[in-house]
């Protein structure tokens, strides 16, 4: 299940204000706390107009928010080392060295290779075949699960240490990014067959979002999220960073993505945004891990 800002159900309830009737506190919040964060204006619009919202009104509203004084608060805390244990270009683990092949400072991201083997990957796919479902997303009103066109793909997952596969993996994650294995959600496996696609969307729940607080009590924010490949694609499928000079990390058989979603103080960081690009030729097989600031509550 992922967190999805782009693309949830309709809301129908009104604002008793003259000029900004039309769409719902919760959304007001939502373009307010985002604004803040320095989210763009026009990809705030095209998220409400997904959601149904009509686009002159969208637009007039995030301009109107937008021309509001901020209130002054204190400056945001450097950001967090990724993974204190990188040396160089590769990170040394118990049981294998990964590559390091890229890097970024915003959001904070490394491009991994050789995090799975071919033939864990192979794995991986064949004990997850049989029983994917469509995936859901999080309403950020209600927190309920809901299915959307913004995310077309089948997917399973597997509790921590549930199989001898799945019980290294969660090993050889903690290892990498210092965070306990309880701080982490099961480890999900998606499938995207041709046109499959996740459209732009935040991992991490925001809390002026009501349907996140049920969330944010298993476990707190969701503070990074590791993507990993198990297939290489044959065209498209990239995860892309839209806020982030369009990165696009290539699906390539055992590499990984990871990147924090939050800083040192724990609040979100709206250059976190990313999506899959829609798979061109071929299927695309991921398996990804959210970790949680404090232990999981599943």
């Amino acid at each position: 299940m992922g967190n999805e800002n782009a693309l949830m159900g309709q809301i129908s309830v009104e604002l008793p204000s003259i000029s900004l009737k039309g769409i719902p506190d919760p959304w007001l919040d939502w373009i307010a706390t985002n604004l803040a964060r320095g989210c763009a204006a026009a990809e705030l619009t095209a998220i409400l107009v997904a959601n149904g919202f009509e686009s002159r009104l969208s637009a007039r509203v995030v301009a109107e928010l937008g021309r509001r004084p901020q209130a002054d608060g204190p400056a945001p805390p450097p950001p967090a080392p990724v993974h204190s244990g990188v040396q160089a270009n590769q990170a040394r683990l118990s049981d294998r060295s990964v590559r390091v092949l890229a890097r970024m400072e915003r959001p904070q991201l490394l491009l991994l290779g050789g995090f799975l083997d071919p033939e864990e990957c192979a794995e991986l796919i064949a004990l997850s075949a049989a029983k994917l479902a469509r995936s859901t997303v999080v309403d950020p009103v209600t927190g309920g699960e809901d299915v959307v066109a913004g995310r077309s793909s089948s997917g399973t997952y597997f509790q921590v240490a549930e199989n001898a596969l799945v019980a290294v993996l969660d090993r050889r994650i903690a290892e990498f990014t210092g965070i306990p294995q309880n701080h982490g959600e099961g480890v999900q496996i998606l499938h995207y067959g041709l046109g499959g696609e996740y459209r732009p969307h935040y991992d991490y729940f925001p809390e002026s979002d009501p349907g996140s607080a049920a969330h944010l009590a298993r476990g707190g924010q969701r503070v990074a999220t590791l993507i990993i490949y198990l297939n290489a694609v044959e065209a498209g499928g990239e995860t892309l960073f839209p806020n982030a000079g369009d990165f696009r990390a290539i699906p390539q058989t055992g590499q990984a993505v990871y990147f924090r979603n939050c800083d040192t103080g724990g609040r979100p960081d709206p250059a976190s945004l990313h999506g899959g690009a829609p798979v061109l030729a071929g299927e695309k097989w991921i398996a990804v891990k959210w970790l949680r600031e404090r232990p999981y509550v599943g």
